[in-house]
């Protein structure tokens, strides 16, 4: 047997030493590395769990989303229906309308048509009342001349029966039928002779004096005659009244 020496021992120590040093150091350096990739791991599944609750969040909100844009599609194509009905309805309600329309403008062009007519018989009758205001102009004034020379002008009813007072009101001074009839009944005997150049002479308005000759009514130009009334007597002045 070889015999094993201190200085071998010592030397074997030394290496074994040696390598556990250098063990130590490698596991030292094995356990930083192991602690770093640990951390990264912790970091890494922090990040993924946070990557996580954001796509879930995100997921949620787009699902949230997707729901309500579902809800209005659902609603808009409610509403579009309805709308299709109300422009089906208001398309036969403007057929209707239109086929209306085209019976009153039938209604209104006979209408111009009526009112043109009716305008030309206007202007038809307002060139006849022309006419005619033209005739009667012609005929006042020759009413005028005529009632200028005829008997009434020469006539003088000077008696206050004759008379009309003109402050009394219009309804006062129109006399009823019953009496009017009364003022002829009181004035029936009354006996008129006309004197004068305006009219012709030997004209005895009643026949109660018919009789009187042509040189009784040129001899005298005031006449006199009385009207008989059982309360006054009436005088009416025939003089040749020239105004």
């Amino acid at each position: 047997m070889c015999e094993v020496t201190v200085s071998d021992v010592v030397r074997q120590f030394g290496a074994l030493k040696t390598q556990y040093v250098d063990k130590m150091d490698e596991n030292k350096a094995l356990r930083e590395t192991v602690e770093l990739l640990k951390n990264r791991l912790q970091k890494k599944e922090d990040y993924r769990l946070r990557l996580i609750g954001i796509v879930k969040l995100h997921s949620d909100k787009h699902r949230e989303r997707e729901r309500c844009l579902q809800n209005r599609i659902d609603q808009l194509e409610t509403h579009i229906a309805e709308q299709m009905r109300s422009i089906d309805e208001y398309s036969k309600r403007i057929v209707v309308l239109e086929t209306t329309l085209a019976e009153q403008s039938e209604e209104v062009e006979s209408y111009l048509n009526t009112i043109n007519k009716l305008n030309k018989e206007v202007a038809s009758l307002k060139d006849e009342l022309t006419h005619a205001n033209n005739n009667n102009s012609i005929i006042n004034v020759s009413n005028q001349s005529i009632k200028k020379n005829s008997a009434a002008s020469a006539l003088n009813l000077s008696h206050p029966s004759f008379s009309i007072d003109s402050k009394e009101p219009l309804k006062k001074r129109r006399m009823s039928k019953a009496q009017i009839k009364k003022k002829a009944r009181r004035w029936s005997n009354l006996n008129i002779t006309i004197s004068g150049s305006n009219v012709k002479k030997d004209i005895d308005i009643n026949s109660s004096n018919s009789s009187n000759s042509e040189s009784d009514l040129s001899s005298s130009r005031e006449k006199r005659r009385k009207l008989y009334h059982a309360d006054e007597d009436a005088t009416i002045d025939l003089s040749n009244d020239k105004d």
